[in-house]
C-alpha cells in the first residue's frame, strides 16, 4: 500500500483526502469559504477515521503548494509539516494549477489539447499556467492580466483546443464572448482529489520536498507578471 494523506487549502475550499496507490479511499471539501483554520484538522481527522487508519499508517502527506490563498497556504503547510514531523513522513508538494490541469484533462479527455488553470487573482488578474495533454508544462505559473493582450499571446502560441478552467475562467468567457476562442471546463475546484494520482506518481520515484525550507509557492506579481504594453 501507498497511503498518502492529501491536502488542498490554496482556495476558499478547505479539501482533503486519503488516497491508496493514488485512487481516493476518503475526501472532505467544504465549500463554505475560508474556514481552513478551524476545518483543516477535523476534516483530516474525519478521513482517517473513515478509511479506519491513524496517522502512523500514512506513507506520506502531499499538499496542494500554491499559487492561490497566502493565508490558506500557510495553515495547509504548517499542517502537513507537523504531521511529517511527528510521524517521520516524506512531504511532496504539488503545484496547486498542476493539480486543476489533471482534473480538466480527467474531464475533458482530449490529449492533444492544451489546458490553462486558472485561479482568479482578484480585479482582472489571475494565476495561470499552461499544461499539454500529458500535463507537461508548457508554461509555468504565471501572473496575468485577463485581457485582449492575453489573448493574442494565445494565438499566436498554441494551435491545439485550448481549454480553462478554474475560478478565473469567468473572466475569458467575458472578455471573449463574440469569439469562438477556446473552451471553458465548468466546476474545476481546487480540491485534494485533484493531487491524489500526482503526488502518487512523486511517491513513487522519491520526489520529495525538504521539510526544513519547504514553503508554499505564493508568485507575487512582480515575479511573473504578463507586460501588456
Amino acid at each position: 500500500m501507498a497511503l498518502i494523506l492529501n491536502i488542498d487549502t490554496s482556495s476558499p475550499v478547505c479539501s482533503v483526502c486519503i488516497a491508496d496507490r493514488g485512487q481516493v479511499i476518503a475526501h472532505r471539501d467544504d465549500f463554505t469559504g475560508n474556514q481552513h483554520a478551524s476545518l483543516l484538522a477535523i476534516l483530516v481527522q474525519d478521513v482517517l477515521r473513515e478509511a479506519g487508519l491513524t496517522t502512523r499508517d500514512l506513507s506520506a502527506v502531499a499538499l496542494s503548494s500554491g499559487p492561490g490563498s497566502y493565508t490558506g497556504l500557510r495553515i495547509g503547510t504548517s499542517l502537513a509539516k507537523g504531521l511529517c514531523y511527528g510521524q517521520d513522513l516524506p512531504l511532496i508538494a504539488i503545484p496547486t494549477l498542476m493539480g486543476m490541469a489533471w482534473q480538466m484533462a480527467a474531464i475533458s479527455s482530449d490529449s492533444g489539447a492544451v489546458y490553462v488553470p486558472m485561479i482568479d487573482a482578484r480585479r482582472d488578474d489571475a494565476y495561470i499556467a499552461v499544461y499539454d495533454g500529458n500535463l507537461n508544462v508548457l508554461e509555468k505559473e504565471i501572473f496575468v492580466t485577463v485581457d485582449t493582450h492575453l489573448y493574442d499571446r494565445f494565438l499566436r502560441l498554441y494551435d491545439s483546443n485550448i481549454y480553462f478552467g478554474g475560478s478565473a475562467s469567468h473572466k475569458m468567457i467575458n472578455i471573449f464572448s463574440n469569439t469562438k476562442f477556446g473552451t471553458v471546463i465548468e466546476n474545476v475546484k481546487c480540491i485534494a482529489s485533484n493531487i491524489s494520482m500526482l503526488s502518487y506518481e512523486h511517491y513513487q520515484r522519491k520526489t520529495y520536498s525538504d521539510l526544513t525550507y519547504f514553503e508554499p509557492f505564493y508568485l507575487k506579481e512582480f515575479e511573473g507578471r504578463i507586460k501588456t504594453k
